[in-house]
């Protein structure tokens, strides 16, 4: 029965809720709406089909964070698992960057960081993500943080990646 009003949770958001966000985030509204909300475009590893999410984001300069909250239950980050391009739409602007899913069974020290990074921007997302608020007081030094099963997608935005309107990067300029 939990089940069923889980995945109900599920298709309200992906059916109702994200396409209403999509279409604030690409308006003027975006600019300020995207502090902490991004569109990610991706393409599909099986079928090359472009997918476009609502996804929550902490960023510190070139480097973005996302993490999936209970990623067992979800599928897109599974086409970041190699290094791979992504467009991102954060606060008005459009960006190229090269994203990855770090999997903390994979690599626990690097997740950590990640994490860490994210909740200094996001610390209210700890309980929901299952994180022991002392992870926010120091997170990179704090052993007792269990990551296994964690992911965190890590997006490198690309230097003048900046993309216009019609989705074309500086490099397309005359």
């Amino acid at each position: 029965m939990t089940t069923h009003r889980a995945k109900g949770g599920f298709w309200i958001t992906n059916h109702l809720v994200n396409p209403v966000l999509i279409l604030l985030l690409r308006s003027p509204l975006g600019r300020s709406m995207g502090r902490h909300l991004a569109l990610l475009t991706y393409c599909g590893l099986r079928s090359g089909q472009r997918h476009e999410l609502v996804v929550q984001y902490a960023r510190e300069g070139t480097l973005v964070w996302i993490v999936p909250g209970q990623p067992e239950r979800k599928t897109w980050w599974r086409n970041l698992r190699k290094t791979s391009s992504v467009e991102l739409r954060l606060a008005g602007e459009d960006f190229r960057g090269q994203a990855v899913a770090l999997l903390g069974d994979d690599c626990p020290e690097e997740l950590r960081r990640a994490l860490a990074a994210y909740l200094r921007h996001l610390p209210r997302t700890a309980k929901a993500l299952g994180v022991k608020s002392s992870l926010n007081r120091d997170p990179e030094s704090d052993p007792v943080v269990p990551v296994s099963g964690m992911v965190v997608v890590q997006v490198d935005l690309q230097r003048d990646s900046v993309l216009d309107s019609a989705g074309h990067g500086d490099e397309g300029a005359p």
